[in-house]
């Protein structure tokens, strides 16, 4: 539960496994960050993500509000928010419309999130000079400078709640091994969703749609790492939705409607389809992050508390865990440099280029767009003139507008989902609103691109796509996998509070 000063409280070992209802926190949220969301600080696109008990969660799980803050019931349909009890300010709003309204801004900045994340690793890669598509920077560099902004704002969260209540506690609880261990899985989350993530190599519209596979691979890490066995019903929800997933897939298995992409057909179709298998195997380490997070959650909140000094709390803060994950997972993407220049899959040849991404990235978030004469030297206008009659593709975008765009709209939608779902699940009417916000985002985010397509130069473009035969197969598949993952949510919330009543599963 969350106490009065804005920290997440576990249950007592007796309660560990039990339900999420109207006014128990102790399960994770909808990503805050979605993802990440939420959890910690994930890459992954979308929600769905589920703890080692098969509840759901997504990005940021675990976490505690920012400022001191409580609610509670006034009169029927009220809330009162206790912002700061120092400074006595105090807040009272319909309940109605505090759920509808924390709903529509988690689903709104999850799907944001989901979409701008391919967007911002198209534009690094197709900035044009001459008429051509240039790389300013790469998808590493994108791994590398949003990582370091998710530190900032984590760290701006806690330095708000430790102002607003002095007795917030700056120590955490979590040992630095096992820190270490959630950074890493989260870094190798992190590769392989963001190098896949770029248009030209795992489709937009199968993004939100391969993620719930997250779903079956967060069954699997339960029963290998848990030894923690799934109902028949949610086994069979599993199996829906990597049915659901194998019929998404086969327009660009098969170059459907050109899914395949142009050029040699079968190749490009064996890519595309490699690229989103590497997509989807990006939330085997997320999935193995969910269940060890949870472990150590519930670790924290069996051992009985030893020392009782201010700042200084047995329990786990989730808010200064994802800080810390965060904080190592910059470190390791650090340390993974490499994957960078691994062939096929990384983007560069050698550490020159390397270097030229790094030097290139920072220069275009910073406003400062590589110039042609960075390309092609001093004789660069003729050079460019062979390239295009049009001189305005010379340098269209010398602040490196697009980019950077892309770039701050997918920093603030993770940040925002991660801080509405944690919104969501404390002030809101229980586990019955995050398991419809989270069967929302998958088909919003398919449908998004279903109406929008990148070009070439990663601009977005209204471009609606109605009856291709490509379309109605994923379409069919999102029928399949949405109604499995409300029903999966659905049946381990019953379950969890037939448990706590003493009831049979």
């Amino acid at each position: 539960m969350i106490n009065s000063g804005g920290e997440l409280r576990q249950q007592p070992a007796s309660h560990d496994d039990g339900p999420m209802d109207e006014q128990d926190f102790l399960q994770p949220s909808q990503p805050l960050l979605p993802q990440s969301g939420h959890g910690t600080g994930q890459y992954h696109p979308t929600g769905g993500e589920h703890s080692a008990d098969g509840q759901p969660f997504g990005n940021l799980q675990h976490v505690e509000t920012v400022v001191h803050s409580e609610s509670h019931n006034t009169e029927a349909g009220q809330i009162v928010f206790h912002i700061s009890p120092r400074l006595g300010l105090s807040v009272t709003l319909s309940a109605v419309a505090v759920n509808v309204v924390l709903s529509v801004l988690t689903v709104v900045t999850q799907v944001g999130m989901t979409v701008t994340l391919p967007m911002f690793s198209s534009a690094l890669e197709s900035h044009i000079i001459c008429g051509q598509p240039k790389p300013v920077g790469d998808v590493y560099f994108l791994l590398l400078f949003t990582a370091f902004w998710f530190i900032f704002f984590f760290g701006a969260m806690i330095l708000i709640a430790r102002l607003m209540n002095p007795d917030f506690p700056l120590h955490s609880s979590v040992s630095h091994r096992d820190r270490i261990i959630l950074g890493l899985f989260n870094t190798i989350n992190g590769i392989l969703i963001v190098f896949s993530s770029p248009e030209d190599r795992t489709p937009v519209f199968l993004q939100p749609v391969l993620s719930t596979i997250i779903i079956p691979f967060t069954v699997l890490a339960s029963f290998l790492l848990l030894r923690k066995k799934e109902s028949i019903p949610r086994l069979i929800c599993c199996l829906a939705v990597i049915v659901g997933l194998i019929i998404s897939t086969e327009p660009v298995i098969f170059n459907i409607d050109g899914q395949g992409s142009s050029g040699s057909v079968h190749t490009k179709s064996i890519a595309k389809f490699a690229w989103s298998c590497v997509f989807m195997l990006g939330f085997v380490p997320l999935a193995v992050n969910n269940v060890f997070e949870e472990k150590i959650v519930k670790r924290a909140a069996s051992k009985e508390r030893i020392d009782q000094a201010p700042g200084h709390d047995a329990d786990v803060n989730a808010l200064l865990l994802v800080f810390w994950i965060n904080v190592w997972t910059f470190v390791m993407f650090g340390v993974f440099f490499w994957t960078d220049f691994i062939p096929v899959f990384g983007t560069v040849d050698g550490l020159t280029e390397f270097k030229a991404h790094m030097d290139d990235g920072f220069a275009c978030m910073f406003g400062h767009a590589p110039t042609p004469q960075h390309y092609y030297g001093t004789n660069w206008t003729h050079n460019c003139s062979a390239l295009t009659d049009d001189p305005t593709q010379y340098n269209p975008d010398p602040s490196c507008a697009l980019p950077v765009t892309y770039c701050w709209l997918f920093i603030i939608f993770y940040c925002l989902a991660n801080l509405f779902s944690l919104m969501l699940i404390k002030y809101a009417a229980g586990a019955v609103y995050l398991v419809v916000v989270q069967g929302l985002i998958t088909p919003l985010g398919a449908i998004f691109w279903y109406l929008f397509e990148m070009d070439s130069t990663a601009h977005l473009k209204w471009h609606p796509v109605y009856f291709k035969t490509a379309s109605t197969f994923t379409i069919i598949g999102l029928l399949i996998m949405v109604p499995a993952v409300v029903l999966y949510n659905m049946i381990g919330l019953r379950a969890a509070k037939r448990k706590k009543l003493g009831l049979p599963e």
